[in-house]
């Protein structure tokens, strides 16, 4: 089928047998219809385009990212194809199905780090990082897809931050004044552009015991302007949908 033209509904569903090897490259139809009959290994999806997925076709990423997981290895290693992956989920975010959008999109990108593609650019000592970078910014965010993450993270680390230097204060291992709050200075901390008037130190004289003590509270501060950074550098990513119009070109 390769360049063909359907105005109507391609209806490859119900099969004897899954159709191994089919070629549907840059053919375009106005309605996909398929279901777990269908496909068999060997797809090629180069430049294939379907306004909507009909009546009956799956709509679940869990069957979407199986079926784009049948193209050529070739097509999903060395000469990867982002059109099939971001077509697919262009439909399903267009079929109000954002949820299943969401998950064969972080699948995409969870795919192209484990083949190497995330961070080929870079000089091979410092690969390491961007592919480092990409999967935090997974974890913490789903790919910009699940932003709550990043959300929910921040939440955790303000809280125990405050939590921390509250406890610190009261220990004696960090002078402040009487305005002090530590949930503002921890918010501080992550956010070091804002002026929020806390300013807290370590006692110039402190018993050697508390040297430990002292140390954890710096590198829990470095984490956090560290994390505070990061976390916005993910959040300008993920409202300007920049990692996904550079994923999808």
């Amino acid at each position: 089928l390769d360049h063909a033209r359907v105005g109507g509904a391609l209806k490859l569903c119900r099969l004897e047998a899954p159709l191994a090897g089919a070629s549907l490259r840059h053919a375009r139809v106005g309605q996909l219809v398929d279901d777990a009959t269908t496909w068999g290994d060997g797809q090629l999806l180069e430049g294939f385009r379907y306004a909507r997925l009909g009546a009956g076709a799956p709509l679940d990423a869990h069957f979407r990212e199986a079926w784009l997981a049948r193209q050529p290895k070739l097509h999903l290693h060395d000469e990867f194809l982002q059109q099939p992956w971001c077509q697919a989920i262009k439909v399903l975010r267009r079929m109000g199905r954002d949820d299943s959008a969401a998950a064969v999109a972080m699948a995409r990108e969870a795919r192209q780090r484990q083949i190497g593609r995330i961070g080929a650019t870079a000089p091979g000592a410092l690969r390491w990082l961007p592919r480092l970078l990409h999967r935090l910014y997974g974890v913490f965010a789903g790919y910009g897809h699940q932003p709550w993450r990043l959300a929910l993270a921040l939440l955790v680390l303000w809280l125990g931050g405050a939590a921390a230097y509250g406890v610190a204060a009261d220990a004696g291992l960090l002078a402040q004044g009487e305005a002090f709050s530590p949930l503002l200075f921890s918010l501080g901390q992550m956010l070091p552009a804002l002026e929020l008037q806390q300013q807290a130190w370590s006692p110039p004289a402190a018993a050697s015991a508390d040297l430990p003590w002292r140390m954890a509270l710096q590198w829990l501060m470095a984490g956090q302007a560290v994390s505070g950074w990061l976390a916005c550098l993910a959040l300008i990513a993920t409202l300007s949908g920049w990692t996904e119009r550079q994923r999808c070109r």
